[in-house]
């Protein structure tokens, strides 16, 4: 549904038969373009825009079985139901258990027990919902609730004799370490106390059962990151292993050896460490560009694997323990995630990328080995045309970051190009179906998602970027440089310029919009965060975690913030704007928009106002995209009001 209120094109801009003046600059291309080039170098691929992109089913993690056989894993149905799993390696159909229990998507998957019998998982409690763990019992889908008890418990996981099950339990404001006997008798054992706030995460057993390794967040002075430390249930006694305040996560103690892996964000990128749970002592395993995630062992010790993202891409590795380097395995261009090794030493994982959906494979550790699927995932390919994003290289003043750019080769300049700001700056930036980016993308604009200073996937240097420029509206500065970038790209038309932002992102168009008039020449913004303490108040812990690093808690630096509020600027936003809701927003982002969109009509403010409700999200996407190329290559009609305008609430 679309609500149209009053829009106007600048006046200064050229009319359709105007010729442009501006030439490529660095480029060295022909200046002075008719506007009817643009026409030809933007118009819609195949003219395919009313055939829908349907999105392919969402990817699952499998996790295998102690014996390598089989796998476990946590799956929506046609439904949107949730759905336990449980198949062989051999590739034989996969059929849901029939389970008296409401599941809810546990990050960790499902845990298998050492003697393979029974899983072990995070699922609502019966009372009132809040997580708990419980067991399933796989001959007869029996499923128990492991402790009762007034707290939030997750991430359980079996000690390696199958007596204990370790979990996260978050009462009075902390998440502790805990154990219980994992026939459920008896009471939970709270295993670590620290004060509020220093929370627990990333459990993992010592190899015989005897120790529980844990992270602990941690702050020193100005510094803070995690602490690893273990348990010894014999002795009751807690040590701290690690020394040097950094991030850690995503423990995994040795098959064969008292070494904890780790992942640690000690310097340019995310590593893969080990450190000795015995004398302290502790180095990197993998230190190749990327940031590492998701480690694993072999069984007998001797190789690892894990996930890498580098340069928007997401690729498997893995390599022997004291090697050098490490060897690529997926197809590339996409994501790789949960990598796991066999006992036969080939390697499970799962794969997506914008033109394949997600695909288990299993193959021998080499670059060019036969890749086997394993159907548990039903077959997907596009529906329409989409382009494959590609990484290139921009400068930010001094500092190096990269972006991720749609371009169809079959066309040639001058283009119009848009950048788009996603929402969520506290994740990095991958290659996968994106159908904003997409939708854009259809209509012959070339398409530049930007890795901003403040979010990861660039390096260090890169996604601390913000931090310390607060008194200055830095985003701003930074985003005029993008924009700078994007004009130097080889047949990039230098005056369309079009700027699309969701949720932050969105804001940040908007205030980059009404701070520096004619920067870009049409704007759009999804979602977009129009009131700081509300998006605050209702964000995820890892939002709110990014908000308080680099901009400071709300309600305490409104200078800071008023110089990132849509608000401040939006009435003097004289390019082409478009709002759009959807049913689909985070939580207090309606009511957010609302309040912007009742300040704009109070104004008088010419813009379009969309929302998006009970449709599919490519039809949705798909108005954004026409409304900025129509801007872009000077076809917008004036559009008179139609009806009575509908407030973002209805979504």
């Amino acid at each position: 549904m679309v609500i149209y209120e009053t829009m106007s094109i600048s006046e200064d801009a050229p009319d359709a038969g105007d010729a442009l003046t501006a030439d490529t600059g660095l480029n060295g291309a022909e200046p002075a373009t008719a506007v009817d080039d643009l026409l030809t170098a933007a118009e819609p691929i195949e003219s395919g825009q009313d055939d829908l992109l349907i999105p392919p089913p969402p990817p699952a993690r499998p996790v295998l079985s102690p014996d390598g056989t089989r796998f476990a894993m946590l799956r929506a149905d046609t439904t949107g139901a949730i759905r336990l799993l449980v198949a062989p390696i051999s590739g034989e159909p996969a059929e849901p258990l029939n389970l008296e229990l409401e599941l809810t998507l546990d990050p960790a998957g499902p845990q298998w027990s050492p003697d393979g019998s029974q899983l072990t998982l995070t699922a609502p409690h019966p009372a009132d919902g809040r997580p708990a763990v419980w067991v399933i019992h796989l001959e007869t889908s029996f499923a128990r609730l492991v402790v009762d008890h007034d707290a939030e418990d997750s991430e359980p996981t079996w000690s390696p004799d199958g007596e204990w099950i370790a979990f996260l339990s978050r009462r009075s404001g902390r998440t502790a370490a805990t154990i219980i006997s994992a026939d459920g008798l008896g009471t939970p054992i709270q295993v670590s106390s620290a004060p509020r706030g220093f929370d627990d995460h990333s459990l993992t057993w010592s190899r015989d059962s005897g120790r529980l390794a844990y992270a602990r967040y941690a702050i020193d002075g100005d510094k803070h990151g995690d602490q690893i430390h273990t348990y010894d249930l014999k002795t009751g006694a807690s040590k701290q292993i690690t020394t040097r305040l950094c991030g850690r996560r995503q423990l995994t103690w040795a098959p064969d050896r008292n070494l904890i892996m780790h992942v640690a964000d000690d310097s340019e990128w995310d590593q893969i460490a080990v450190v000795n749970a015995d004398n302290s002592s502790g180095w990197n395993i993998a230190a190749e560009k990327g940031d590492k995630f998701n480690p694993v062992w072999s069984n007998d010790g001797q190789r690892v694997t894990y996930s890498r993202r580098h340069e928007g891409v997401v690729r498997v590795a893995e390599r022997g323990t004291s090697t050098a380097t490490s060897e690529a395995l997926d197809p590339g261009e996409g994501e790789a995630l949960w990598p796991q090794i066999l006992p036969d030493k080939r390697v499970l994982y799962v794969y997506q990328s914008a033109t394949v959906g997600p695909t288990l494979y299993v193959q021998e550790p080499k670059a060019d080995a036969e890749r086997t699927v394993i159907p548990v995932f039903p077959e997907w390919t596009p529906s329409r045309p989409v382009t494959t994003p590609r990484h290139q290289e921009l400068a930010i003043d001094d500092v190096k970051t990269g972006a991720l750019v749609y371009r169809w080769t079959e066309q040639s300049g001058p283009i119009p190009a848009v950048i788009v700001l996603r929402d969520f700056p506290e994740q990095a930036h991958v290659a996968g179906l994106n159908m904003l980016e997409q939708a854009l993308a259809a209509y012959g604009l070339v398409v530049v998602v930007p890795t901003m200073p403040g979010t990861p996937g660039e390096g260090r240097k890169v996604s601390t970027g913000l931090i310390g420029r607060t008194d200055i509206d830095a985003e701003v500065y930074d985003l005029l440089s993008v924009i700078e970038a994007v004009t130097a790209i080889p047949d990039i038309a230098q005056d369309r310029i079009g700027l699309v932002g969701s949720g932050q992102g969105g804001a940040l168009a908007m205030v980059l919009a009404g701070s520096r008039p004619h920067a870009v020449q049409v704007v759009a913004a999804v979602d977009p965060v129009c009131d700081w303490n509300t998006e605050f108040d209702h964000a995820g812990d890892e939002t709110r975690a990014w908000i308080l690093d680099n901009l400071g808690l709300p309600a305490t630096n409104q200078g800071v913030y008023a110089v990132r509020t849509p608000k401040t600027f939006a009435g003097v936003i004289e390019e082409p704007l478009m709002l759009m809701g959807t049913e689909h927003a985070p939580a207090g982002r309606s009511a957010q928009l609302d309040s912007l969109t009742v300040i704009l009509r109070d104004l008088n403010h010419h813009f379009v106002q969309d929302v998006s409700l009970a449709e599919d999200e490519w039809t949705a996407m798909s108005r954004v995209a026409a409304f900025v190329h129509d801007a872009l290559t000077k076809r917008a009609k004036d559009v008179a009001p139609v009806g009575e305008a509908v407030t973002a609430d209805a979504v």
